[in-house]
């Protein structure tokens, strides 16, 4: 939700969507196995630690839709948090 991303003939503009999101997702995951927290783990062992990582961040950090901040018939799951990679 809400990613920053450059516009075709320049400036940025904000999108949402499975496609704006995959890639940082797939860099998280990267961060996460090289810096050694995931390193070995299957692909759902590194699911599983990015949404616990996700997870354990403080109430304030977060969007509406996410679990800590619902909002009715939505649902979008935790933001990934590649800080501590």
């Amino acid at each position: 939700m809400c990613i920053n991303s450059t516009r075709n003939g320049g400036g940025t503009t904000v999108l949402s969507g499975t496609s704006m999101a995959s890639p940082h997702v797939a860099g998280t995951a990267a961060l996460c196995i090289a810096a050694g927290p995931c390193a070995g783990l299957s692909p759902a062992g590194v699911a599983a630690e990015l949404r616990g990582h996700a997870s354990a961040q403080p109430l304030s950090y977060g969007f509406a839709g996410d679990p800590n901040t619902p909002v009715a018939g939505r649902y979008y799951g935790y933001l990934v948090h590649a800080g501590g990679y």
